[in-house]
């Protein structure tokens, strides 16, 4: 496995948007699966 170097960039440089769309997208997937639900 070669290491790339944009790979070592993200890893360095934690990307703060990620957390929270993560949970944004937990969110509106426990809301759909909801909605299906019903």
């Amino acid at each position: 496995m070669h290491t790339s170097p944009a790979s070592e960039t993200q890893k360095r440089q934690p990307m703060p948007n990620a957390r929270p769309t993560v949970t944004i997208d937990t969110g509106m997937l426990s809301t759909t699966k909801k909605a299906l639900r019903h």
